[in-house]
């Protein structure tokens, strides 16, 4: 491991909390790997608010089309499999992941129409997917792309490997903060309505998350905003004195 991949996972743990900066770390990863792009999906049989996923941003409009062609559907059943046949070996290509997963399982994958659907449309020839962590309700994969023209080796997929364990990491231990970020965003919508502010804070005084009714006080510049990250909430004390010399806060 060299410098640079230390640098990475150095960020990688310090955003367990702030999924919101997921992408970034799987721009970082992807840049140092040098793919077309990265996915990091996390898949809930039984909580339907752990269904997420993370890339890098080359593979936003791809992925937003993937779903609305329902290609999803035609890889979710490889989720019974991908364990098993990517435990030892890290990133597989798709094809292995096919045969594997037919070998396997009486429920059958074909992957050809996919596989036409990326090249022609977004010039994707190869993909690689791992399984991170499986459980009997929960699911977690990576999958990294390149395009048809991009020169890479076996060494390239490796050095994605190194992170595999670190981003299963990340989803693990992240996992009751993600359910309880989601949930409390449901709540926030309910508060919302009734014009309240709420913000989540972490025991640095950092905000994790915060409602409409929330922005709309710091928009007003008017006693809170936030640092210059825009994350540590900072409530200005001003001291007010009446005309008959009384004072408040």
């Amino acid at each position: 491991m060299d410098q640079r991949q230390i640098d990475v996972i150095n960020e990688l743990y310090k955003c367990i909390l702030t999924p919101e900066s997921w992408g970034e770390i799987m721009n970082r990863i992807n840049d140092d790997i040098g793919a077309f792009g990265i996915n990091l999906l996390t898949a809930d049989k039984v909580l339907s608010e752990m269904q997420n996923c993370w890339m890098s941003n080359s593979l936003k409009p791809s992925f937003q089309a993937y779903l609305d062609n329902g290609f999803i559907q035609h890889e979710m059943p490889t989720t019974e499999t991908l364990v098993q046949s990517t435990q030892n070996v890290g990133l597989m290509h798709t094809d292995l992941v096919e045969k594997s997963h037919n070998r396997l399982s009486n429920n059958k994958v074909d992957y050809t129409l996919l596989n036409k659907w990326l090249l022609d449309n977004y010039g994707v020839k190869d993909r690689y997917i791992a399984s991170l962590n499986k459980h009997a309700s929960h699911f977690d994969s990576v999958c990294l792309s390149f395009l048809e023209n991009q020169n890479y080796s076996q060494e390239t997929v490796q050095r994605c490997n190194v992170y595999l364990p670190h981003i299963a990491n990340l989803v693990k231990v992240s996992r009751p903060f993600l359910l309880l970020k989601a949930r409390f965003n449901s709540v926030l919508n309910v508060l919302d309505r009734f014009r309240l502010a709420v913000f989540l804070l972490d025991n640095k005084g950092d905000v994790i998350e915060r409602n409409t009714g929330a922005q709309r006080i710091l928009d007003q510049r008017d006693g809170l905003s936030l640092d210059v990250k825009n994350r540590r909430l900072i409530i200005k004390v001003m001291l007010l004195r009446g005309i008959r010399g009384h004072s408040g806060f």
